[in-house]
């Protein structure tokens, strides 16, 4: 597989019409409209085409490397394909089939709890979220699944990891290999988020690391497939020393994916940069510093399962950042300690109950946490399982004064 390997943009049309062309104009770009993926199984199976049913949105039809990006990402999801592409033989094979079968059983486990958070996000967060922002979202490694689920609005999203990029897996490299065994890796490296909702970064770097899943990149297009989405383009680069981004890294660690809703045509983007935030590596990356600067203030900032790194010193300058530049905040007790939530700065919203961190994390206890469950009025429940303790928490931060981001 190449790293440097990119499908490009999405064509765009652009139509110049007289006003009284407009409404045909539409009606023809609907019926030229790209097939949808269908939600059966049916890849090579003349009874049941995998892609046949129009959409009813009018949305511009995908690019043939859009086409072959979202093929792709449908293909490692274990999801139907094009019938006509490169995945449609493989998606014969009975590896795939089992595959298929195995990974609609592990989501469908998954989305028992999805519309409960989903309904809880859109009570919740509604005041405090703002589309226009950008949803930032550090240590989360490949994660944009829950980051949908919170913030489903966002045009863009931020996410922040120390695992590797990767690169866009390549059919010839399933073609040639024992597909059960790769399959097999792509259901493990998915089975801590689907089951436990988060991933965990020592069974990461061993997930991330072989022929067909060198780096996030094909665990984001799974994720990005499940949540029905079709990909548009995947741009492989890094940051220089302004906080730009530039393509064509020879080994990139950032990566910009422009997607789409399967029936939205409006694009968003997804950005993961490949950083350690550890506070002497995150204060000499000054390309990531000056990216957050320029483009993150303001924004959403989202985090969870953050392995209690910024309760420790040297983690203090991404802690400071965050407070900084975000309008709002929705954590677990696992990033930002209680502490930090200056009350004078913040309105601070506490959900479900906290007692103390597993055992693993066990001297990050917090006592004011602690209290604040016991003696504030409205606490409201969650009715679903979210981060590493069974007993479920969230905070959510609002900033007061929304036009003071400047240093504290």
């Amino acid at each position: 597989m190449s790293r440097s390997i990119s499908f490009g943009r999405c064509a765009r049309i652009r139509l110049k019409l007289g006003a009284g062309l407009v409404a045909a104009a539409l009606l023809l770009l609907a019926g030229a409209c790209e097939w949808r993926q269908e939600r059966g199984r049916a890849a090579g199976n003349a009874a049941a085409p995998s892609i046949g049913a129009a959409s009813s949105a009018i949305t511009p039809p995908l690019s043939a490397d859009a086409q072959r990006l979202t093929d792709t990402a449908r293909f490692l999801a274990g999801l139907s394909v094009d019938v006509n592409g490169p995945f449609a033989a493989l998606c014969r094979t009975d590896a795939w089939k089992r595959y298929a079968k195995t990974t609609d059983a592990q989501w469908a486990r998954f989305k028992i709890g999805e519309p409960k958070m989903r309904a809880w996000a859109k009570r919740e967060l509604e005041k405090a979220t703002d589309p226009s922002l950008p949803v930032f979202y550090p240590f989360s490694g490949p994660d944009i699944t829950f980051a949908d689920i919170f913030v489903p609005g966002a045009k863009e999203y931020v996410l922040v990891g120390l695992e590797d990029v990767g690169s866009v897996p390549r059919e010839e490299a399933f073609a040639a290999g024992d597909l059960g065994a790769e399959f097999a890796l792509y259901l493990k490296s998915l089975d801590d988020l689907l089951g436990l909702s988060f991933f965990r970064t020592n069974d990461l770097k061993e997930d991330l690391a072989n022929r067909t899943i060198d780096g996030v990149v094909p665990i984001i297009m799974v994720l990005l497939a499940r949540l029905d989405k079709e990909i548009m383009s995947i741009e492989f680069g890094g940051l220089n020393e302004d906080g730009e981004f530039e393509p064509a890294s020879p080994k990139p660690t950032a990566v910009t994916i422009r997607y789409r809703g399967a029936d939205v045509a409006a694009p968003r983007t997804l950005r993961y940069f490949s950083a350690n935030l550890y506070d002497r590596e995150f204060l000499k990356n000054t390309g990531l510093r000056k990216f957050i600067e320029r483009e993150l203030t303001p924004c959403f900032t989202f985090m969870k399962s953050a392995s209690y790194l910024m309760h420790k010193s040297f983690f203090g300058a991404i802690r400071k950042t965050i407070l900084n530049i975000s309008s709002a905040i929705l954590q677990d007790d696992s990033a930002i300690p209680y502490k930090y939530y200056d009350p004078t700065a913040w309105d601070v919203s506490l959900y479900g109950q906290y007692d103390a961190p597993i055992k693993l994390f066990k001297d990050d206890f917090e006592q004011q946490l602690f209290d604040a469950y016991r003696t504030r009025p409205g606490i409201k429940p969650l009715d679903f399982r979210f981060g590493y303790s069974p007993l479920s928490n969230l905070l959510l931060a609002v900033k007061k004064n929304l036009g003071n981001f400047g240093d504290r």
